[in-house]
């Protein structure tokens, strides 16, 4: 399974941005001090392992220009098949809303 495409709704200093397609194979994202990096590794995490909640001293990143917290990866298996992860801040880490392929049974 693979990472094809990011879309982050609000998530610290990002806002509706969409990162896609990710290139197959290792992908390094740089850029200067202050860029993001962190941030982004940060959704990608909070993404697949849910949001921080209010006990907890790590660092949510509520947006800060605008946006609901949160966004969706689409996720491709080795077949072919796509499947999108959703989720925003909630409890018990986020609810997390996963969109199988459609199955053809004919």
């Amino acid at each position: 399974m693979r990472i094809e495409e990011i879309h982050i709704d609000g998530f610290g200093i990002f806002h509706d941005m969409t990162i896609a397609p990710v290139p197959p194979g290792l992908s390094v994202f740089r850029g200067e001090n202050e860029a993001g990096k962190t941030t982004l590794l940060a959704f990608l995490r909070h993404m697949l392992f849910g949001f921080p909640d209010g006990r907890s001293k790590e660092n949510r990143y509520p947006p800060v220009r605008g946006g609901k917290h949160g966004g969706q990866i689409v996720m491709v298996s080795a077949s072919g098949d796509r499947f999108v992860v959703e989720r925003h801040p909630g409890h018990g880490g986020g609810r997390v809303n996963v969109t199988l392929p459609s199955l053809d049974y004919s």
